[in-house]
């Protein structure tokens, strides 16, 4: 995968950065659309890439000491209900390990992200 300008597939991703420390940035990432590895792919073609990410992420000798896993996670996910046609939206706090490398590297709680 790969970002395309001219030849690929549209795909849209807002991207808020909530918090910043040296070259670490936890960021809220909102894909308008839904292609394959978008948001990593969008993260790493902005210079942002997904801590612990082996496809898109250079190789960091340390972050298995940040978190053991790609620090991918998502708060929440809306979809249609195929039988109501309803919006359905599922919430997950973030998992233990995810806030414990927010806390290793730094950055702050912000925006309800605890």
């Amino acid at each position: 995968m790969a970002v395309k300008l001219t030849d690929g597939k549209p795909a849209v991703t807002g991207v808020e950065v909530v918090a910043r420390r040296g070259e670490m940035c936890l960021v809220r990432a909102i894909p308008e659309t839904g292609r394959m590895h978008q948001i990593r792919v969008h993260l790493a073609y902005l210079g942002l890439p997904i801590l612990g990410d082996p496809l898109y992420a250079l190789p960091e000798p340390d972050h298995n000491a940040i978190i053991q896993r790609q620090a991918l996670h998502a708060t929440s996910l809306t979809v249609i209900h195929p039988r109501t046609l309803e919006p359905l939206t599922v919430k997950a706090e973030l998992p233990p390990d995810f806030k414990r490398a927010i806390r290793i590297v730094g950055l702050d709680e912000r925006g309800g992200w605890f």
